[in-house]
């Protein structure tokens, strides 16, 4: 439901919702990170009182803010950094009420009720007790990270993202086992991306950083992602939410917001020094039970915080005005990195010898490219090696030269000889981060501050599997976060807020090859000039992708550089009961790239001149064997080369929003408010993209290749109803607007929610709110520059392999394609494939909804119990707009080679020769070609609005707050998510409605601090000898553990004659060379398998699953007092202390010799680590 949907009964009732809100309204917070303090005041005989000044004192700088009870008794206190804060109440005729050590943590709205008594202004009355654990003024649902547990639990790299899945509804997002939890180092904030928030889409949070965006999106893969994680002893809290206030967006719902620290009036401060010795590491599972040794990387990770006021001697004090807080950290890893198991080629196959994989079956039989001919029926057939041997004077120099890159086996592999190279290379990474805050009183009615964040890193040479130049990339990163926050209270219940930030996210990525000579492979020189004419240093090791092979390079110089600006004016005004806030923002999105892969090839050998013994029939498992002796026979299937242009991209979006906080009474408070937002459309500055494509546009070719058919048709499409028409248009071409697709100017989101306490020590949350998700498009993708960039294919054949006219000594025999720019309007790509945006597309969106109950428990502890749900409507969705349609493909439960023979016939193609250095060069085509809706065409890649999802869970958390030495939290989530994301068939008309990749019903997480009991001060030995208290007094243990279900595997469009209920084994039968049941009733012969066949499901199995994910991080720590101000911490950690092996899913190929086996693990090996740390 959504609220452009909506019957016209309800857009009244939202329209007097607005006017509703004008009419009280004054002007708001969006996305604060600050906290506030309300309540009502009474007297003794329980009356309100008004006119009462509260006076809101932050302990740790002095200052102060102020408000005045109004007729109602009702007070509010905004804008208040986090921190602990002394709160007094004075009005003549009453004490003073005074209360200590309120600990405002993050966005908190903490209410503070207050009893005045008779008496004289100059008595007081100090009430004590702790911060209330129940926050009875909020709907939001979240967690506090708080700054002990930053400081204190065990987490890798002192990265707070690891404490992030200890929130109740926080998975693990995407299939299979995430990256996120071996990569949290905070030089990859890119893997923050990797979490779904209460079903929320892969990389839809919002991430901000002092109430401005934290949020890059270079990250193309994954989605939006942190910009800089700043380190643990600069954070003072972070704060997971699902929000139901107005004022936030630009999200799925899901917000995380870090505070950094803020200076105080006396100095204040850390330094900290962690090491590794790789000696006390673990070696992994699989390592151990291949027998290879445990691999050994230096860590270091160091840095300092300092928090103080800013003194200038002699010229300015700015005690109690004027705060700093700096923190710096460096970190040199050379820890694991990528582990990798893979294939290369034998010994006897790098001779040509492929004797071996004869012995496993006649379906590794290689044939003969050379003896290709014409048989009937529009196939072509070919004559086997004699002994699957190729003879040495049939091997390409240029491919003996390229294999020598591949290692040789280290382990044995599989019986084909497949995974038989086995390697985990180190990923130096060198990392440094600087950030300083600062904060100013400018009086009583003013306040700023603002903050400078930068890091550097370089990292590299990663994935270099083959210590050569035919691996290896090196990257560098170099973020800038600006943020500046100005708050001016015009009167204690009306109050300003102005916010700017900026962000800069560049990558540069260079591959250990760039300017490598081809020459030196054997390429002739002509070639070689051919291919460099533009830029000789931006030419690499060339790919070589091999089927049934680890490829060889695959790495391209980048350069990416992200831009954003964002403004916020926010304005908020208690009116009696109601917090009444409007506010707006304004946000621009800019990013510049280029890939400098010009000059370097990229060459793919597959089976299509190597199987047989006709030219459809099935290849060998995996390309194993057939792909090799393409390569070695110098014959690529395709190749090609690129020249890329570079592009800048922009948009802008804007955002404003009502917001009513109304508590109609001390036990119940109710949340309205209403949000819009403008999604602008993307534009490239120079017009350098496709805007979208035109089915009717005329061909200059289409009467000849019309008139071509009608001397050759196909039975299934009369030559009447065959048409030629149809191509991209350009942006701000022929009248087309510079905007990529048009701006969705409908997006209003309403948002309700209440809390309601009922009792003393309970609080009942209810919310729902609708969030558009309009930096998906912005996030993901780039515009598609067809015609600005140009790829020259290699064109091995015009007759079906019968002459072969392209090979690697001469793979463009027809030279170089330059850029055609808009030149050649709807024939740009004619014979290839085209992209483009679909200028449809509406705004995804994503309504939630949740309802909660906490009951504060004995011993400080509380108990929250609920139940979340979302759905995610209009999900951006990759679509082939030319498919086969779905009635051309075979239905049948078994192969079925009549239609597979009639879809792959060769017939006369009318394109020929209208299409040259194309796919549809050649004399013949396929059938299936011919069948296509756009038959000039290969594919026609875009995306949809189809897509969809939904979740619900059922969640519950125990927390009890530091206390008496010891805290605690427990979560747990119990959820299914559904989702409708991929087509099955390229013809389908709806995407296909399954489990989700992702889905993980179960997930505990457990955090926990103990302070041991001896020593000064605590229960046990308090009084015993000095030395006695020294040695066993304070010490202190940690815990952080998560578990999460596995996710449901996919086994593709595959035959099964069994039970499925059989394919799950029990865990104690579960092996990594066996997780489920391959014999159970899978269909494994190449022979046997699918093809051209309508997919009908299921694409994810609910019952079978990969490994779960378990890791256990444990901590020991000491503090020694140095003198009264100052202690020293020392630790010891183990992460993944138990070295509980998390494997990756199993291969689900059914034709693979490694089918149902587990060949690699996604997280790390248990690593000790000790720290040293100076508090002061």
């Amino acid at each position: 439901m959504c609220l452009r949907q909506f019957p016209g009964g309800i857009k009244f009732c939202f329209s007097a919702l607005c006017v509703y809100l004008i009419t009280l309204a004054s002007p708001g917070m969006a996305q604060e990170s600050r906290a506030s303090i309300v309540g009502r005041v009474t007297d003794s005989s329980g009356a309100v009182t008004p006119g009462v000044t509260i006076t809101a004192t932050n302990q740790s700088t002095n200052v102060s803010a102020h408000a005045v009870s109004n007729a109602d008794g009702a007070y509010q206190i905004l804008s208040l950094n986090p921190g602990p804060y002394r709160v007094f109440a004075e009005l003549a005729g009453f004490k003073t009420y005074q209360r200590e050590n309120i600990e405002l943590r993050i966005n908190d709205r903490v209410g503070v009720d207050i009893l005045l008594e008779p008496g004289n202004v100059s008595e007081k009355i100090v009430v004590s007790g702790e911060t209330p654990l129940l926050e009875t003024a909020s709907i939001n649902v979240g967690q506090v990270i708080s700054n002990r547990n930053i400081a204190e639990l065990p987490i890798p790299h002192g990265s707070v993202r690891a404490l992030f899945f200890l929130a109740g509804g926080v998975a693990l997002a995407g299939g299979g086992n995430s990256i996120a939890m071996k990569f949290q180092d905070p030089s990859r904030p890119a893997s923050s991306s990797w979490l779904s928030f209460n079903g929320s889409p892969l990389g839809s949070t919002e991430f901000t950083l002092d109430g401005v965006p934290n949020t890059q999106t270079s990250n193309s893969d994954f989605g939006e992602g942190m910009s800089n994680q700043p380190p643990a002893d600069a954070i003072q809290e972070v704060k997971l939410e699902t929000a139901y206030d107005a004022s936030v967006g630009h999200t799925s719902g899901s917000h995380i917001t870090m505070v950094l620290k803020s200076g105080t009036n006396d100095l204040h401060g850390t330094a900290y020094f962690f090491y590794r010795n790789p000696s006390l590491n673990a070696n992994s599972f699989l390592s151990n039970m291949a027998g290879r040794p445990r691999l050994d990387f230096a860590y270091e990770r160091g840095g300092f915080n300092i928090n103080a006021p800013v003194r200038i001697p002699k010229i300015y004090n700015g005690k109690n005005r004027t705060f700093f807080s700096y923190t710096y950290e460096i970190m040199n890893d050379y820890s694991q990195g990528y582990p990798l198991l893979a294939t290369v080629p034998t010994l006897e196959e790098r001779a040509g010898d492929f004797s071996a994989l004869l012995k496993l079956g006649s379906k590794y039989q290689i044939y003969d490219p050379a003896t290709t001919s014409a048989v009937s029926g529009g196939r072509f057939s070919r004559l086997p090696f004699a002994g699957n041997i190729i003879p040495s004077s049939r091997i390409d120099p240029i491919a003996q030269k390229i294999q020598q890159f591949w290692p040789k086996p280290n382990v044995a592999g599989l019986p084909d000889g497949t995974n038989n190279f086995s390697v985990t290379s180190s990923d130096p990474n060198l990392y440094q981060n600087h950030i300083v805050r600062v904060d100013h009183v400018i009086g009583d009615k003013q306040r700023l501050y603002g903050h400078v964040a930068k890091y550097f890193k370089t990292e590299g040479p990663f994935r270099d599997y083959f210590l050569n130049q035919a691996s290896g990339q090196f990257a560098r990163i170099q973020p800038l976060n600006v943020a500046t926050d100005y708050t001016y209270i015009f009167s204690a219940n009306f109050v300003m807020d102005l916010r700017y930030g900026f962000q800069r996210y560049p990558i540069a990525g260079t591959p250990k090859s760039v300017g490598f000579d081809l020459s030196t492979l054997g390429f002739p020189q002509a070639v070689v000039n051919q291919l460099a004419y533009r830029n000789p240093l931006s030419v690499t090791f060339p790919t070589v992708g091999v089927s049934g092979v680890q490829t060889l390079n695959g790495e391209n110089p980048s350069y990416t550089g992200d831009d954003i600006h964002s403004w916020f004016a926010d304005f908020n005004h208690p009116v009696g009961n109601h917090a009444l806030k409007f506010g707006g923002e304004g946000r621009v999105y800019r990013k510049n790239a280029y890939s400098y892969t010009d000059g370097t090839p990229r060459f793919f050998f597959g089976t299509a001149f190597t199987n047989g013994p006709l030219d459809n029939s099935a290849s060998s498992p995996g390309g194993v064997g057939q792909g090799m002796a393409g390569f070695l026979l110098g014959q690529p299937t395709n190749a090609d080369v690129n020249i890329n242009d570079s592009y800048a991209i922009k948009s802008t979006e804007y955002g404003a929003y009502l917001q009513d906080d109304w508590r109609i009474t001390p036990k119940l408070t109710v949340t309205m408010g209403l949000r819009y937002e403008y999604a602008g459309p993307l534009s490239e500055r120079f017009n350098r993209t496709t805007r979208g494509f035109d089915p009717t546009a005329s061909l200059p070719i289409a009467a000849q290749v019309q008139s071509n058919y009608a001397a050759n048709p196909i039975p299934e499409i009369p030559p009447s109803q065959f048409q030629v028409r149809g191509g991209v248009v350009f942006a701000g071409v022929g009248g087309q607007p510079h905007t990529l697709y048009p701006a969705d100017t409908r997006n209003f989101m309403p948002r309700f929610g209440f809390a309601y306490h009922p009792l003393k020590n309970t609080v009942i949350r209810a919310g729902y709110g609708i969030y558009y998700l309009d930096n998906g498009v912005v996030s993901r993708f780039g515009p598609y520059q067809l015609g600005y960039s140009q790829t020259t294919n290699l064109i091995p054949t015009i007759n079906n392999g019968v002459t072969l006219i392209a090979n690697l000594e001469n793979p463009f025999p027809n030279g170089i394609a330059t850029p055609t720019g808009n030149r050649n309007g709807p024939m740009t790509n004619a014979g290839q494939g085209v992209a483009f945006f679909d200028t449809g597309l509406n705004t995804p969106y994503m309504q939630r909804w949740n309802w909660t109950m906490q009951q504060l428990l004995p011993g400080s502890f509380s108990l929250q119990l609920g139940y979340a749900g979302s759905r995610s409507t209009g999900l951006l969705v990759g679509k082939n707009y030319n498919g086969l349609p779905d009635q051309y493909l075979s239905t049948l439960p078994v192969r079925d080679q009549s239609v597979i023979n009639r879809l792959s016939q060769q017939v006369t193609n009318p394109f020929y020769p209208l299409l040259p250095g194309t796919a549809l060069a050649g004399r013949t085509v396929s059938v299936s070609q011919l069948l296509l809706p756009f038959p000039q065409f290969t594919n026609m890649s875009s995306t949809t609005n189809q897509g969809y999802s939904w979740y619900h869970s059922l969640q519950a958390m125990v927390e009890r707050r530091f206390a008496n030495g010891f805290s605690f939290q427990l979560s747990y989530t119990f959820s299914k998510q559904m989702d409708a994301i991929y087509y099955l068939n390229a013809g389908d008309a709806m995407p296909y409605r399954s489990i989700s990749a992702g889905d993980r019903p179960h997930h505990v997480g457990i955090a926990a601090i103990y302070e041991l009991p001896f020593g000064k001060g605590k229960a046990l030995l308090s009084n015993a000898p000095t030395p006695v208290r020294q040695i066993v007094g304070g010490w202190q243990l940690g815990a952080v553990v998560n578990s999460w279900s596995g996710t449901p595997l996919s086994f593709g469009d595959m035959i099964f004659n069994g039970d499925i209920k059989n394919i799950p084994l029990p865990s104690g039968q579960r092996t990594v060379q066996r997780w489920f049941n391959t014999q159970a009733g899978f269909v494994t012969a190449p022979a046997q398998q699918l093809a051209s066949h309508l997919f009908t499901g299921p694409l994810y199995y609910s019952g079978i699953r990969s490994d779960g994910l378990n890791t256990t991080d444990l901590s020991v720590l000491r503090y020694i007092g140095l003198r009264e101000t100052m202690k020293l911490q020392i630790r010891a950690e183990a992460l993944n202390a138990f070295n509980h092996p998390n494997f990756a899913p199993p291969n689900t190929s059914v034709t693979s010799s490694a089918f149902g086996t587990v060949n690699t693990e996604s997280t790390f090996t248990r690593i000790i680590q000790f720290g040293v740390k100076l508090i002061f």
